[in-house]
C-alpha cells in the first residue's frame, strides 16, 4: 500500500509499532508501571485505552471514524460482518486496499491530534481542580503538609 501524505504515513507506522501516546503504551513505561486494567480512556473512563478502543470504539473520534467507515464500506463490504472490535481493528490495520489504508492513516493522524488537544484541556482542567482543592486545604491544613501536596501537582502550560 502507499500512503502519500508523510504525516499520515508516520502516524500509521507509529500506531502499528505501538510507538504512540495511548495510555496502554505510555502506562507501560511509567514508574510505577501502570497495569493494563488501569490504562483507562480519559473520555470513556471504564474502557481500556488501547488500539482497538481508539480505532473503533471511543466516541471522541466519532466524526473522524464516520469518514473512515464511509471509505471502508465503499471499498470493502465484508467489514459490515465483522463483530468484535479487535477483529475490526485488525481488518483496518492489515487491509491491502490502497484507498482504505490512506483513510486509516488519515484517521489515526487526525484522531491523535484531537486526542492530544482534548487531553491537554483535560489535564489543565484537572490541575485547576487540584489547585482549587489545595487552596481550600490551605485554610485548614498546616503549611508543611500543604507544601508537600503542592509539589505533586505539576502543570505545564
Amino acid at each position: 500500500y502507499t500512503v502519500d501524505n508523510i504525516c499520515h504515513r508516520i502516524a500509521l507506522s507509529r500506531f502499528r509499532l505501538s510507538n504512540h501516546n495511548l495510555l496502554i503504551e505510555t502506562g507501560r513505561h511509567q514508574r510505577p508501571k501502570l497495569e493494563r486494567y488501569e490504562s483507562k480512556c480519559f473520555i470513556c473512563e471504564n474502557k481500556i485505552e488501547d488500539e482497538s478502543h481508539f480505532l473503533v470504539e471511543c466516541p471522541l473520534y466519532f466524526s473522524e471514524r464516520k469518514l473512515l467507515y464511509d471509505a471502508v464500506l465503499e471499498n470493502s463490504q465484508q467489514y459490515i460482518s465483522i463483530e468484535s472490535s479487535i477483529d475490526k481493528c485488525a481488518f483496518l490495520l492489515i487491509n491491502e486496499d490502497q484507498n482504505v489504508m490512506k483513510k486509516v492513516a488519515k484517521y489515526i493522524f487526525n484522531s491523535m491530534q484531537i486526542r492530544e488537544s482534548v487531553k491537554h484541556i483535560n489535564d489543565i482542567s484537572n490541575c485547576f481542580k487540584t489547585n482549587v482543592i489545595l487552596n481550600d486545604l490551605a485554610l485548614t491544613t498546616p503549611t508543611t503538609t500543604l507544601h508537600s501536596l503542592e509539589t505533586n501537582c505539576i502543570c505545564v502550560f
